[in-house]
């Protein structure tokens, strides 16, 4: 579901990227318009520089959460986003069993 609905994002913006590009080179070939076809390659390179972003930040997200779990933090907390929804509960779940697990390892060097 996750995947499916993360799949749909990145598709829409390879869509608006491509139509940015497609209308800028029109634009430029088509009409003796100057500002147009920059303004329309400015913004298919935001566009772009925000979809390299878009599909770094779950990477970035799974890092410090396996980070998190190297260096025994389970103070650490996800995004609170609908579209991460099953992704957050799956790293609660984890993070709360490896949590449990450093508990009961301490509480069994104690006896």
């Amino acid at each position: 579901m996750i995947f499916s609905n993360n799949g749909f994002r990145i598709t829409v913006r390879v869509v608006v990227l491509a139509l940015l590009i497609i209308a800028a080179v029109v634009s430029y070939y088509e009409t003796d318009l100057v500002v147009t076809p920059i303004m329309l390659s400015l913004i298919a390179v935001i566009s772009a520089v925000e979809l390299i972003w878009y599909l770094g930040r779950t990477e970035r997200d799974f890092t410090r959460f396996l980070l998190s779990i190297k260096h025994h933090d389970f103070s650490r907390t996800y995004r609170n986003q609908p579209q991460y929804k099953e992704l957050q509960s799956a790293y609660d779940l984890i993070t709360q069993s490896f949590e449990d697990l450093e508990t009961q390892k301490h509480a069994e060097n104690r006896l």
